[in-house]
């Protein structure tokens, strides 16, 4: 599949992705992966009186599963040369294994360059009952089209 050139993103235009489960195995995998064993993550004895009541997902396996649905949708596979920024990341809910999390995306804007150029994207991601649970803005470098 061939991602979309520079010139195809549109400011405005919306896209969605799938639905994905954060499950308890995922954290368990995130957390060795990352070295980031903090019992809010790892520990439901610890967790249970806390106002979480249960371990929460690590805020940035969310984004990531967000940015692999992303992937997913095709919108820059092949065409994307670089991730350049992430910013004003926030984290509204937690995520907790067994939720469902879908990502929304818009494209906020563009700036043209020789041959390539940047677009400028929101993402949102929100669980199974509607409720956003992160949003961030992110900058990636696109090809232009051959001419």
């Amino acid at each position: 599949m061939s991602g979309l050139y520079f010139e195809e993103f549109k400011p405005g235009a919306a896209y969605q992705t799938g639905w994905r489960e954060i499950s308890a195995h995922d954290i368990q995998m995130y957390a060795e992966l990352s070295g980031d064993r903090n019992p809010i993550h790892t520990d439901a004895s610890y967790m249970a009186d806390t106002r979480f009541g249960k371990p929460i997902a690590h805020g940035l396996l969310t984004v990531s599963v967000l940015s692999g649905m992303v992937e997913a949708l095709g919108l820059h596979t092949t065409t994307i040369i670089a991730m350049l920024s992430m910013e004003k990341m926030t984290f509204h809910k937690p995520v907790f294994a067994g939720d469902k999390v879908q990502g929304r995306l818009s494209v906020t804007g563009q700036e043209p360059g020789n041959q390539s150029g940047k677009v400028y994207f929101q993402l949102e991601g929100v669980n199974q009952h509607q409720e956003r649970v992160v949003d961030l803005s992110y900058c990636v470098k696109i090809k232009r089209k051959p001419t």
